[in-house]
């Protein structure tokens, strides 16, 4: 979407211009008007301008003096040159000099259109040619570190993909996992003694472990690594049978291949301690399947380094199945993978959160059973993602839910399947029926606004800023919500009203042509001629000989 400038010291001309192009989808999502040079380095320097379209004379400011302050200053921006036929000549060497094209006055709407057409174009190869293969090649190069820590950050908090998909972006990030391998979650623990570096520093010591996990592991593991909010290094390790079974002269078992990476964790633990003179704690394992297990072999890897490794420094473990342990739960894992309900009630994605609901009562039921305690933790963590989006949108839970309690649900609840869900599901749509009235509201509330102010003001030169400063909000975000809301562009709404009224003057009223002209804000009696014409197909005056014909 391009931003664009038209300046012209004569306002018939830019309202000409502003009524050609506003009437095509251009793919121009904000047209800014300046009736001088410097005026027209203002909105410059409060706007992304991506094209002007400038007079060439101008008093104080030519437009050629105003092109080499932009190409000075602005190095993206183009400037489209309007001249009359006595000019000619200099807008051809002009051109040479500095602009993209020019626009001879007086103008036919086509040739505005085409050359405005042309240089959107040329803008557009310009771009795709800067940011070519190589270049976006060099920045994935650049980038790759963060993008690989930031993929596999998404994983653990519980993010999705698709087989193809991920296996797409493991080409992309040119990581060693595919979909359905197996691989050994690794998690390690920086102890007290790097617990006194700056941040800098720290990431300095992280990177150091890192390099060391890898050349420990080599050859006979693959290692991924990312960094989770616990400030624990926590690395996919993916083993190389083929590897491992030359060494061993056999085929490795799983139970092998998790010693052996107990056995590396211990050397890697070593020669952190000499070579950076501090202590590390590593749990290895569970084992999973890529990509489906990442969340769940890391939640079961926290749980075990917990409650194994606590508080101990320096310590090394191979996880221990402990599932078939009597009297040990585990939690509804889906109700905190990502994407969460707080995340979902907040953008409004109303279908993904009953999907992730179904998603929980079936991950409740394959527990064992519906169990009273998983009950209450759906319910739970449920009311409280109600709360949160309540709360944090400035309501009482009753303003949204009305003031029958029963609909806040109670431990009961918990007990019986159906029950809860019937509630989940009734909760769910009482908040988006609340959420989507208050958002359709506040929308109705802003074009009433917009149209009063407007209506008020139809004598002046009523713009887009000074709309939207106004109602206090950004030009190109207000163009956007007028537009949703009422299905017609702002600009073409103002031109639409000056036009009915304009009809409303020249059916019940006296007015002069002239006086209509001015009660609309238009400077120029035949400019508004001309619009008028434009819009109902016939002229002022025709029009007006219809009511006493």
């Amino acid at each position: 979407m391009y931003q664009l400038l038209i300046v012209d010291d004569e306002a018939s001309v830019a309202d000409s211009l502003e009524m050609i192009i506003s009437a095509q989808d251009m793919g121009i999502e904000m047209l800014h008007k300046a009736s001088s040079g410097n005026e027209a380095l203002e909105i410059l320097n409060r706007y992304p301008i991506d094209i002007v379209i400038t007079d060439i004379r101008m008093p104080e400011m030519s437009g050629i003096e105003l092109s080499q302050e932009i190409h000075s200053r602005w190095k993206h921006t183009d400037v489209i040159f309007l001249s009359g036929y006595s000019d000619f000549e200099y807008a051809k060497h002009a051109i040479e000099i500095q602009a993209a094209d020019y626009i001879v006055k007086p103008f036919r709407n086509e040739r505005v259109l085409n050359t405005l057409r042309n240089v959107i174009e040329r803008k557009e190869k310009e771009w795709q040619t800067s940011y070519s293969y190589q270049t976006a090649l060099y920045t994935l190069q650049e980038n790759m570190p963060s993008l690989r820590s930031n993929l596999l950050n998404n994983m653990l908090r519980g993010k999705k993909y698709a087989g193809e998909a991920i296996d797409k972006k493991a080409d992309a990030l040119k990581l060693p996992f595919r979909d359905g391998e197996d691989f050994i979650m690794m998690l390690v623990r920086l102890e007290s003694e790097f617990q006194h570096y700056e941040p800098e520093d720290l990431s300095l010591m992280e990177f150091s472990i890192t390099n060391i996990a890898e050349e420990v592991f080599d050859p006979y593991f693959r290692l991924w690594h990312s960094k989770d909010m616990y400030e624990y290094l926590v690395f996919l390790v993916r083993p190389e049978p083929d590897r491992i079974e030359q060494t061993l002269k056999k085929a490795p078992t799983k139970s092998y291949i998790l010693k052996l990476a107990e056995k590396l964790a211990t050397e890697m633990q070593n020669n952190v301690k000499k070579c950076l003179q501090g202590s590390i704690s590593v749990l290895a394992g569970p084992w999973g399947q890529f990509p489906a297990d990442v969340r769940k072999a890391y939640d079961v890897a926290l749980s075990f380094f917990r409650n194994k490794i606590g508080t101990e420094q320096g310590l090394v473990f191979s996880y221990i199945d402990e599932n078939e342990v009597p009297g040990r739960i585990r939690n509804v894992s889906s109700l905190y993978e990502s994407p969460t309900f707080n995340y979902l009630f907040e953008l409004g994605r109303w279908d993904e959160a009953r999907s992730k609901l179904d998603d929980v009562f079936q991950e409740w039921e394959s527990l064992g059973g519906y169990s009273e305690e998983h009950g209450l933790e759906i319910f739970w963590a449920i009311s409280s993602s109600l709360a949160y989006i309540l709360h944090k949108n400035g309501h009482h839970l009753y303003e949204v839910m009305g003031m029958d309690t029963e609909i806040y649900g109670n431990a009961n609840s918990s007990r019986n399947p159906a029950k809860l869900r019937a509630w989940c599901i009734n909760v769910l749509e009482l908040l988006r029926q609340g959420l989507e009235r208050e958002n359709k509201d506040s929308r109705s509330s802003l074009v009433r606004q917009v149209q009063e102010y407007v209506g008020r003001r139809l004598a002046e030169d009523v713009s887009l800023q000074a709309i939207s400063d106004h109602v206090n909000l950004n030009p190109s975000y207000l163009s956007r919500i007028y537009k949703i809301e009422t299905g017609e562009g702002l600009s073409h709404y103002l031109y639409r009203l000056r036009m009915e009224k304009a009809a409303y003057y020249l059916k019940n009223t006296d007015l002069k042509i002239y006086e209509i002209t001015s009660k609309l804000g238009y400077q120029y009696t035949p400019y508004f001629n001309k619009v008028f014409k434009q819009f109902f197909g016939v002229t002022p005056q025709e029009y007006r000989g219809d009511k006493e014909g």
